[in-house]
């Protein structure tokens, strides 16, 4: 079969969970042919001679043009395929005119939904955002909400990264020369977001006395500049970093070009959400840090929770005092970090390779014919 992936704009760099996931589903595909979504003038990612590329879009940014191209396009030039497969938030008035589309066109439809647009989905809405034949999750928690919503063609199917990647790759050894971090100092990174999670106020409130009691620990804060928003709430933990006098443990360094061998030059990944709201239900820079072997310290809230199941250690109450004891533990025992981090490792190569990704969806499709 062929199957269009109605996304956004589907080029490197591949700093977009969404956008990602899109890529390596498509490119992995072998018994359907995948047609995938780019800029104009963009150079085709790699050499897939099996995937199918369609130039629609004028940039990278997905805005409200871009969007309008993207349902010109499919109303009116779309290509000979037989499922479309929506990898969106859905919205009211996207999730009709897509939904009109399909059925004019007489496709079948699959809906991939990160996480749910509101935590006060009504069944009326609900009915109206979710339209496809086939509706996909990532985690249990929407699963059943989806069933309690009284949506029942929903499944769930755990997103996957490529392992290998991420536990193969070399550590960056120039890292702590770069950072002026001691071969004994002990990097907890933070590579999540500034202006969603809640992360930033416990980062404020758990950092000061962190460093307090272990001059040993160094935070890495790696995140990207998506708005303007995301620059305020930056500028204001920097401001705080240098009225506390932190400045010389706490380390600003952006978007990496190199995730892989950045995560293995690290000691502990750090993800203090307290608000998955909004966020895709399964981070992949969480499953990538376990790939890479580094025990996780985050937060027991629900669904990231799911991703840890049978490995409690990783989770911690949302309380500063429990966070904070849970570091200096980890940045005290190397022994115990190597040991919690072999644990997840061992997790995410089970669970949430690529290879079981793109079955389940070969399967799906298969089911659609």
């Amino acid at each position: 079969m062929n199957v269009l992936f109605v996304s956004r704009p589907i080029s490197p760099p591949w700093n977009e969970g969404s956008k990602k996931l899109t890529w390596q589903l498509g490119s992995r595909l072998r018994r359907h042919t995948p047609h995938l979504l780019t800029t104009i003038g963009e150079l085709e990612p790699e050499e897939v001679g099996h995937v199918q590329w369609h130039s629609i879009y004028r940039n990278r940014t997905l805005t409200f043009v871009q969007k309008s191209r993207l349902l010109y396009w499919l109303a009116f030039n779309t290509p000979c395929v037989d499922v479309f497969h929506f990898f969106f938030v859905p919205t009211l008035l996207s999730s009709r005119i897509f939904s009109a589309i399909s059925r004019l066109k007489g496709k079948k439809t699959v809906q991939t939904i990160p996480s749910l647009p509101s935590l006060n989905l009504s069944p009326d809405k609900a009915r109206d955002l979710i339209f496809a034949d086939q509706v996909v999750v990532y985690s249990q928690s929407t699963l059943n909400k989806m069933f309690g919503l009284g949506i029942r063609n929903v499944k769930r199917i755990d997103v996957g990264i490529d392992v290998d990647e991420f536990s193969g790759t070399a550590a960056d050894d120039q890292l702590r020369s770069r950072l002026g971090i001691a071969e004994n100092g002990v990097i907890i990174l933070y590579a999540g977001e500034y202006a969603r999670l809640g992360s930033v106020e416990v980062l404020q409130r758990i950092m000061p006395p962190v460093i307090a009691m272990s001059e040993h620990c160094h935070f890495l804060i790696s995140c990207r500049i998506l708005s303007r928003e995301d620059l305020v709430v930056e500028t204001e933990l920097k401001r705080m970093v240098q009225d506390q006098k932190i400045g010389e443990q706490v380390h600003f360094v952006g978007e990496v070009d190199n995730f892989a061998a950045f995560l293995k030059a690290c000691d502990i990944f750090l993800f203090p959400v307290t608000d998955m709201q909004g966020k895709m239900d399964t981070p992949l820079t969480v499953l990538e840090a376990m790939a890479a072997g580094l025990p996780i310290v985050s937060h027991d809230v629900a669904p990231l929770n799911e991703i840890f199941a049978g490995n409690e250690m990783a989770l911690v109450p949302i309380e500063d005092n429990a966070l904070v004891t849970k570091l200096l533990e980890l940045a005290a025992n190397p022994e115990l970090r190597h040991n919690e981090g072999n644990s997840l490792k061992g997790v995410v190569t089970r669970r949430y390779g690529i290879e079981q990704m793109t079955a389940a969806y070969e399967a799906l499709y298969d089911s659609l014919r």
